[in-house]
């Protein structure tokens, strides 16, 4: 509902009246159905349009030529997508990549039995233990050399 107010005094007194309600409503269902009127005389306009441009296209030879050309070029160009797909592993950007991030792998092994010997050096040092009982009791073989790269 439409409510409107005006002030009196010190008062805004507010009020609705029904009617003004169903004229909007009337205003709007009348906008929109212009909307479509145009809507359909556009559509209608084109539709013929387009039928004029049909009757004016004259099949020719050449024109049957291109079209059976260009169904040949877009299947080639569908079986050349599929075989590049079949070749992305060996795409030497892909290979790079795989490179690069072996490297950060390695780094991060590397960084992993450096805290390991750091952490088994530290409880030697606390404990009193031999480094090499605690990698034993932790099943790790002191006489393999952990570096990755």
């Amino acid at each position: 509902m439409l409510a409107r107010g005006t002030q009196v005094g010190t008062q805004t007194l507010y009020w609705s009246l029904p009617s003004e309600q169903a004229a909007k409503w009337r205003r709007t269902e009348s906008q929109l159905e212009a909307k479509l009127g145009d809507a359909e005389g556009k559509s209608k306009a084109l539709g013929a349009r387009h039928e004029e441009l049909q009757a004016e296209r004259v099949p020719s030879e050449e024109r049957t030529e291109q079209l059976a050309e260009l169904a040949e070029l877009r299947g080639e160009s569908t079986t050349l997508e599929a075989q590049c797909a079949e070749h992305a592993d060996t795409d030497p950007e892909y290979i790079e990549q795989i490179r690069g991030a072996s490297t950060v792998c390695a780094d991060a092994a590397n960084r992993w039995t450096d805290n390991i010997f750091t952490l088994a050096q530290k409880v030697s040092l606390q404990t009193g233990m031999r480094q090499g009982e605690l990698l034993k009791a932790w099943r790790i073989d002191e006489e393999k050399d952990l570096e990755f790269l």
